[in-house]
């Protein structure tokens, strides 16, 4: 092989890349997620809690490492929603078609029953923005979530605590788990996007009030 030839078939090989590099961070392709429907009681009675604030988010993470020629990281929120619940204590969170980047796939969806950042935490913060798709709110309501860090989480019903759902579509060996502190719940389990439907009871305490 000439010296020519090398060079030029690394430099097609290069070329290639550099476009199908460009294309997997361009290029989207349409991806759905189930709908899921929360009924929110009262653990005591029963009874439905109106007026409670929901979040809803998705992410996808990256199909291919590949190095790329912006700042973007592995994972990326698609879709970010706020819901409050109705009379019945009822959210319809409907079925949602996502458009997701060609290098990546539906990794996750995080549901925020009565949980928020305080207020000294909240802020504008662009790099979040330009990074993950996301305000610096909800990122760090993300971040927290994961350990309950009452430090930077509240419930805006102060009545009630909150909860927090967690679930993948894809299965790694996680077994599914629910973790419990003064300020509501979290629970995570795996597969779970990749039902045709999804359905929960959510049951929030009232805050035991001093005297």
């Amino acid at each position: 092989m000439t010296l020519r030839k090398y060079l030029h078939i690394t430099l097609g090989i290069i070329l290639l890349l550099f476009v199908s590099n460009i294309l997997l961070n361009v290029v989207s392709y349409p991806a759905m997620v189930r709908p899921v429907k929360l009924r929110v009681v009262d653990s005591v009675t029963n009874l439905p809690i109106g007026n409670i604030p929901i979040y809803y988010l998705v992410n996808s993470d990256k199909l291919f490492i590949i190095p790329r020629p912006d700042p973007k990281i592995v994972y990326e929120y698609n879709l970010v929603r706020k819901y409050f619940t109705n009379s019945n204590g009822e959210v319809m969170i409907p079925k949602n078609r996502i458009a997701i980047k060609l290098n990546k796939r539906i990794y996750m969806e995080e549901i925020f029953i009565n949980m928020y950042v305080k207020e000294q935490y909240r802020k504008d913060d662009i790099r979040i923005e330009q990074l993950y798709g996301i305000n610096n709110d909800m990122f760090t309501l993300s971040l927290m979530g994961q350990s309950l860090d009452s430090r930077f989480l509240m419930n805006p019903v102060e009545e009630y605590n909150g909860g927090i759902i967690v679930n993948t579509k894809y299965i790694a060996g996680t077994k599914p788990y629910t973790e419990i502190d003064e300020i509501g719940f979290f629970r995570y389990a795996e597969g779970r996007l990749r039902y045709d439907e999804d359905q929960y009871i959510i049951k929030l305490a009232r805050k035991k009030t001093n005297w």
